[in-house]
C-alpha cells in the first residue's frame, strides 16, 4: 500500500540525488548531468509526498483538518529554511545544495523505516 510507495519513492529520491553527485564529479560542467538525475527525484517525491500526506490526514479523523495544517506549514517551513540554508552554502561551495539534498533524502528515508518499526 502506501507505506511500500513511500519507501520506495524515498529510495528513488535517494538513488537520484547520489547518481546527481557522480554524474556531476564526472562531468562538471554539463548540465545534464546535473538536471537529468532530478527527473528520477522528482518522481520519488510524486510517490512520497502525496502518499505521506494521506496518512498524515488520515490517522485520525476528528483532527483530520489540524493535521493539513500543521503538515502544510511544516511543508512550507521547511522549505524556506532549507532554500535560505542553500542559497548561503552554494555561495561557499557549489555542491554544497546536492550534498544538503542527500542528507535531506537521507534522513527522511531512515526516519520513515524508523518510524514504521514503530507502528
Amino acid at each position: 500500500g502506501s507505506e511500500r510507495l513511500i519507501l520506495a519513492g524515498t529510495l528513488l529520491s535517494l538513488m537520484g540525488i547520489i547518481a546527481a553527485i557522480v554524474a556531476t564529479s564526472i562531468w562538471p560542467l554539463s548540465p545534464l548531468a546535473l538536471f537529468l538525475p532530478q527527473f528520477a527525484v522528482t518522481c520519488g517525491n510524486g510517490m512520497t509526498l502525496p502518499n505521506a500526506t494521506a496518512g498524515a490526514l488520515s490517522a485520525r479523523q476528528e483532527i483530520a483538518g489540524a493535521a493539513a495544517g500543521v503538515a502544510g506549514a511544516i511543508q512550507i517551513g521547511s522549505g524556506a529554511i532549507f532554500s535560505m540554508v542553500a542559497s548561503f552554502l552554494v555561495t561557499l561551495w557549489s555542491p554544497s545544495v546536492l550534498v544538503l539534498m542527500l542528507l535531506c533524502a537521507a534522513t527522511s528515508t531512515s526516519l520513515f523505516r524508523l518510524m514504521r518499526r514503530r507502528w
